[in-house]
């Protein structure tokens, strides 16, 4: 995804994730930091935001973005309602997506599709079907076999 927003000539960017203290929120907090200081990318700590799950969240966060002088170019969303959140506000303010904010999001989940958002898809049943495994080895007493990562597919759509 960073990839992605960099080659479609961003150069600062915004990340808003939901628990930052997660193992996911931490890996995710962690690669963008690295990213950005190997791409000579613009980031802020009012760029920065967490603990954010849900639709009314995204129209909060991009309240408290246009309260900014200076705003990202792009912002990274840690799943699609905050994305569709940040969208609608964006739109309702006559803010132009992508073309004053590139907005992306993460799940691929329904609405994702009905918005046209650049999203990450991840394949949610086998993570479930794993997961349940995993459980019942674990309280058969049994040693866990090791895991292969799990393949995400960027799913490049209006909002980049």
């Amino acid at each position: 995804m960073l990839s992605h927003i960099v080659e479609r000539g961003h150069t600062s960017l915004g990340l808003c994730l939901g628990n930052p203290v997660s193992g996911v929120g931490m890996i995710r907090r962690n690669t963008f930091d690295a990213f950005v200081q190997e791409h000579d990318i613009s980031v802020s700590p009012d760029w920065y935001f967490e603990e954010n799950y849900s639709f009314a969240d995204g129209k909060k966060v991009m309240n408290q973005l246009l309260m900014l002088t200076d705003r990202p170019t792009a912002i990274i969303v840690g799943n699609d309602y905050i994305a569709a959140g940040i969208i609608h506000q964006a739109k309702q303010e006559g803010i132009k997506i992508p073309e004053m904010l590139a907005v992306t999001g993460f799940d691929n989940q329904a609405i994702a599709e009905a918005m046209g958002m650049t999203t990450v898809a991840q394949p949610i049943e086998r993570l479930g079907k794993e997961a349940v495994q995993v459980l019942d080895q674990l309280a058969r007493g049994k040693e866990l076999p090791v895991r292969q990562p799990m393949p995400l597919e960027l799913i490049v759509r209006e909002t980049t």
